[in-house]
This record gives C-alpha cells, structure tokens and sequence, in this order.
C-alpha cells in the first residue's frame, strides 16, 4: 500500500499575517529580527499549540559555523509528550529558523492522566491518536514498549537494537596491509589504540553470556538499564585481549573441521561380521566433488567414546562437504558406516551432532585473527573520519571508548541473530558487535564473510551516532527508521571513500560470497542484485514508487527500514555525483553533484541539528535544505543541488524554497500551477508560493 504524509505550506509575513503550524514544521523567520532570548514567547503565536503547554529547553550548543542551536522539549500539563521538540537556530542571537515535530491539536485523551505517564501519539495509518503511557523496556532490552496507562495494552513499540542487514567486513581481509594503532605492555603488542580510544577483543572462547533473567526481574527501566550494562561489561570481560610479539600483525582465517567425536556405533549389516564386536574405525573428508580431503588412522578394537583430531585441521571454504564413518577390514574393502554431510559453515565454534547407526559430533572452529584486525583498523578509519571532517569525539562526542567485540556466541534473544549479522547496543559500554558471517550449500543469498568491513563497522558506529544526536536520536520504524538506516549508510559510504580513496557505491560488497552487494547506493533497485533474501532485497529510489514499503506496517521490518532507506541513500548519491532520468512518478530530473565531501556535511549538519524523532523524509528534506544554506549560502549551487536531488527521488518540488512554513500534516501534493503562477491550497483556501491568500 502506498502511504502519503501530508504537508501545509504557508509563510510567515510579518507579526499580522502569521499562520499557526501543525505537526511537523519549517519556519524561517529571519526578516522577523527575533532575539534568541525572546524565541520562547513566540512559540505561541507561530505555533497552533493546545492549552497549558510549556516547553524546557535540554540542549543549547553553538556549532563552527557560529550557528546557536537550542532544543525545546514540549509539555503538556507538566507531562511530557513523547517526541514532540521545537528546534531553535540563530545566529548573533537573531533567530534564523525554527522546525520540530509538536503535538498541536486539542489533546483528546484516550486514556486516563497518571503523573508518572507520558504522552504518546499512536499513528494508526494516516490518523493519530493520543494516550498517557508509560515507558519500559522489553526483556531481552532490544524494544522500548509504551504501555497504555489504563488499559495495560502495548500501544507503541521502537526497536533498540539496530542491525545492518549487510554482509561485509574489512581491513586485512579486504583492504590490504593497513597501518594500525597497537598498544605495548611488557614487551607485547595490543589491539588497543589508546589515543583514539578504542579496545579489539576476541569472543570466540568467551563462554558468558547475558543473563536476561537478572536483567527481567527489574520493573524500572533505570534499573534493567544498570543491570544490563553489568551484564556487557561481563560479556566485554570475558573476551580475550588479543596481543602479537611483534608490531607487525599478520593472521588469516578459516573455518576448520578439527575433531570427529563417535560416542557409539551400532552393529549392522554394513561392517558387522563373525567373531568381530567392535568397528575398527576411521574418517574420511570429502568436499562437494568427492575429492578426498583428510583420511584419519584407524583405530583397532577402541572402547568407545573416540574422537579422531585431524592432524592437519581441514579448512571450509565451499560447502557441502562429507565426514564418511569406515570400518576398516584387513581382507576386502573396508565398510563404510555413516555418511555425514556439512552443508552449512556457520563462522563461529560449533559442534554438529549425529545420530542414526553412529552417534557423536563433528567439532567446527574459527581459526586466525584477521577478522580482528579489520575491525580495529577500519574503526581507528571511522574514528578519525568523524573528528576529521565533523571535528566529532567518538559516537558520543565526549571521547567515550569504542569497543569492538568479535565472533560473539549467539544466544535467545539481544544475539540471535548471530553470526550472520552485526549490531551496536545502545547500552552503557555501547560495544559494537560482529558476526563471522556463514556459507550454505543450501541457499546463497545468506552466504557471508565475517561482518568487519569498513562500510558496516562505520555503519553500525553511526546508529551509536544518531542515538547522541542531541536531539533524541531517529526512531526505528516507520520513515524515522529508514532515515536512520539510511543516515548509517551514507556515513558508512563516506569512510570507505575517506578510507580507501574510491568508492564504489555498494555497501557489504566484501563480505557477500556469491552476491555482489548487499545494498547499492547508485541503483538501490538492484541491492542484493534485486533478489528478495533473508539479508537483503531490492529498495526503491523514489518514495512511494517500486518497492517502496509501507512504513506504517510496524510487523515487516519496522515499517521497511532496511528497504525505504534507499531513498535517502540514492539522494545522496545524486547529491555527490549528479544524475539525470525520469523517477517512477515520471519526474524527470537533472542534478549536477557536488562530491562526497560536501554532500556529507550537509547530511551530518542536517542528522545533528534539524531532525526530531520521528522525523519524515519531507522534514530530512527541509533540514536538508537548512543544512546546506548554513553552510554555502541561501542561492548557492549546493542548495539548489540539495533541491533537485530530492525531486529526484520523489519528495518535493525542485524549486527553492523562500520564507515558507512546511508542515508535513497535509500532502505535498497541494501544490499546482495556474495561469503560469504556483499557488498553494490549505483546506478550502489558496495561497500563492509568498503566502498571500487569495479569495
């Protein structure tokens, strides 16, 4: 189902003709020479607010261009309302933009106050209810549910837990030899770098994990957050700190096959004969051609349980391969027990169990460091990428250390996903965690590397970036979840230029096996190389058009977060490269790029100042706009390249905007042309592109 999100247009002109805006809105109010320390007591007359509002400011922060940028939490009451903040910004104290995300209707109330509640606005497609809720988080701590004050009922779930659905990983493996950072003890070298602040550690032996019970028996989200953060650090605590005798660092990696395990045989036709009790047994490996790989000694008469130790482990590259049980015969041919085939290599330490005629386990490990060594080079990248071009300390911009934790155990629940996967934990150590990826003989579209590639290390780094924008991060689900996506991948793309020099507009590229990207950023409709997988599928490039998801269905992927950031994403690329064609609504349009680097800023600029929440593509478009005129002017090329990028793609005009109030209440659609002049309807009246009413 294609979903529209409605827009008011009108402008402020001067203190007698000011309209009230709604919802989401953009007003710019420079020509009303407003002092910042009066901005409050405007809020009134430019905003349609309800009864007993307030608004406490909860950040004031002056950025290098000399741009004052304060943020207004809304109250109702004296309770807060979930996701409603006013975004002020000035320059020489005189108040150049204002735009947010307020509640502004006659609050009607769907359940009963409770002082301790918050409000809440539950989208049931394109209508809003409003209820007081209060605020927990789920077991496993990877959703906040928002739970009706009267009813109990979960009226509005957000995920926490943010992953990548990508396949890819980096450094050594993908990128070369790199130099490193490494930190000198005794005579031996660290995968720490304590200038930038960041630990590597290995999870392959870790054998702890999060106990979810300590953390479920808490009802108070503060105290299952504390709890949950001594659980990480007790994870982060069991893993290995991995040094090298040497400042030269060089591993590989593998799965390997290193142990047969037969914990019992039954007798059978097959290798039973007179006088003989027990099967003399040996191993053989074989991969998908027959090839014979390994052939164990045999051991004579054994008492069982044996396990046969490869003595040269074998590695697993290309499934399937075949472990063959023999019984070996002096006389004859040698009788062969049980076949056991290994279609799926998953990259971490496993044991696969077999039973029928012989019973035991085929023991699989991960051998090598190299996984570890991307992940420490490709974040020391990503670490310098943001101070270097966003003068920005850490996810935090307080220096916090980065911790990279690597090939952890899966478990029930914040893990389960694992190893084909990689995630950062919004809780306090704030690890980034990496899978070893899998290869399957059974299905390819989920065949991967380990996930320690540059673009998804710096990827997972920016979703810990969006939660510390300040303003209250982007919700994941719905438009705000694919802006938060989409903000991971243009950062990720970002630093494998910075990175690598070039770049190739793929994103997980390195890490899948036999697909060639895991989403692109030049043609989102062929990511995953247009095949719907378990990772990964094709996007759309223009909203509402092929393969664009319904953001309201909650149940398919949040809303289509992993899917409806292909909007963004290829905006951005026509941001950065330019581009000509005609988008699915038959648009045509022609954008003249700016590169990478200054397309970058403008999307940083615009995730850490001009985004609320619950932000929609037609506010990342308005902030897009604010972002790049902050930086090169309100005529310059920039802007107008920011413009015709999101025509591009399908949100608004290509036409530049002037002292207009957006508000993303109504359908951008309103707008149209008559006797060559623009004009603009609200309701039942028009109004021209300056916001003079017509009768």
């Amino acid at each position: 189902m294609k979903r529209f999100f409605l827009f008011f247009i009108c402008s402020l002109i001067g203190l007698a003709g000011q309209l009230c805006a709604q919802g989401h809105f953009s007003h710019i109010v420079e020509e009303e020479n407003v002092n910042l320390s009066e901005v409050e007591s405007k809020f009134s007359a430019w905003l349609d607010l309800p009864e007993n509002t307030n608004f406490v400011m909860f950040r004031d922060e002056t950025d290098d261009l000399g741009i004052r940028h304060q943020s207004y939490q809304q109250y109702i009451d004296g309770i807060k309302v979930l996701n409603a903040v006013v975004l002020v910004h000035a320059k020489d104290n005189k108040v150049i933009s204002v735009n947010g995300d307020i509640l502004s209707e006659k609050v009607q109330m769907m359940s009963t106050k409770h002082p301790k509640s918050l409000i809440v606005r539950v989208k049931d497609g394109n209508t809003v209810s409003t209820r007081y809720a209060f605020e927990k988080t789920t077991d496993d701590h990877t959703k906040k549910n928002y739970i009706d004050a009267q009813t109990g009922e979960i009226i509005k779930t957000v995920p926490l837990v943010y992953n990548a659905d990508v396949a890819g990983t980096a450094t050594t493996m993908y990128a070369g030899t790199q130099p490193i950072t490494c930190y000198e003890h005794e005579g031996m070298y660290f995968l720490m770098d304590d200038e930038r602040g960041i630990i590597t550690l290995d999870a392959t032996d870790n054998v702890y994990q999060i106990d979810y019970t300590k953390v479920n028996q808490y009802a108070t989200e503060a105290e299952a957050d504390s709890v949950l953060s001594e659980e990480i650090v007790n994870l982060i605590n069991g893993c290995a700190y991995i040094h090298n005798t040497s400042t030269n660092w060089n591993s590989s990696w593998n799965m390997q096959l290193t142990s047969v395990k037969i914990d019992s045989i039954i007798q059978n036709a097959n290798w039973y004969t007179v006088g003989e009790g027990t099967a003399d047994v040996y191993i053989k490996v074989k991969n998908a051609s027959g090839a014979v790989l390994y052939t164990s000694e045999y051991y004579n008469d054994p008492t069982f349980p044996v396990e046969i130790v490869l003595t040269t482990p074998v590695n697993l590259t290309a499934p399937p391969y075949y472990v063959e049980i023999y019984d070996y015969d002096a006389v004859g041919e040698d009788d062969l027990i049980k076949t056991i085939p290994i279609a799926t290599i998953s990259g971490e330490n496993r044991a696969i169990s077999f039973s029928n005629v012989a019973f035991g386990k085929i023991n699989i490990k991960s051998d090598g460091k190299q996984p570890l060594l991307d992940a420490h080079w490709g974040m020391g990248k990503t670490l310098d990428f943001y101070k270097q071009k966003f003068n920005r300390n850490s996810f935090d911009n307080q220096g916090s250390i980065v911790y990279n934790i690597v090939n952890p155990h899966r478990d029930t629940e914040g893990l389960s996903s694992f190893p084909i996967n990689a995630c950062a934990i919004p809780v306090a150590p704030y690890p980034m965690v990496y899978g070893m990826g899998m290869n399957s003989s059974e299905t390819t579209t989920i065949c991967t590397k380990p996930f320690v590639s540059i673009d998804i290390l710096a990827h997972e780094f920016s979703h810990l970036v969006t939660n510390n924008n300040g303003n209250g991060g982007l919700e994941y689900q719905g438009e705000s979840g694919a802006l938060n996506e989409s903000f991971s991948d243009i950062m990720g793309i970002s630093v494998k230029q910075y990175a690598m020099g070039s770049n190739d507009w793929l994103i997980g590229n390195n890490v899948m096996i036999y697909l060639s990207n895991m989403r692109s950023m030049k043609n989102p409709k062929n990511s995953n190389d247009g095949i719907n997988g378990a990772l990964s599928g094709p996007q759309p490039d223009t909203y509402g058009g092929q393969y664009w998801s319904d953001p309201a269905d909650i149940s398919n992927d949040n809303g289509g977060v992993h899917t409806n950031s292909g909007v963004q994403n290829y905006w951005f690329y026509l941001l950065s490269e330019g581009g000509t064609g005609t988008n699915d609504l038959n648009n045509q349009y022609n954008v003249i790029g700016i590169g990478i680097d200054k397309a970058a800023q403008i999307a940083y600029r615009n995730l850490i100042y001009y985004l609320t929440p619950e932000a929609t593509f037609e506010d990342a478009r308005n902030g897009s706009i604010m972002a790049a005129t902050d930086l090169y002017g309100r005529n310059s090329h920039e802007v107008q390249a920011v413009v015709n990028a999101w025509y591009a793609v399908g949100v608004g005009d290509n036409l530049l905007p002037t002292a207009l109030d957006r508000v993303s209440d109504a359908s951008y659609a309103n707008k149209y042309i008559r006797n060559g002049q623009i004009l603009i309807q609200r309701g039942e009246n028009i109004y021209t592109i300056q916001g003079q009413k017509l009768q």
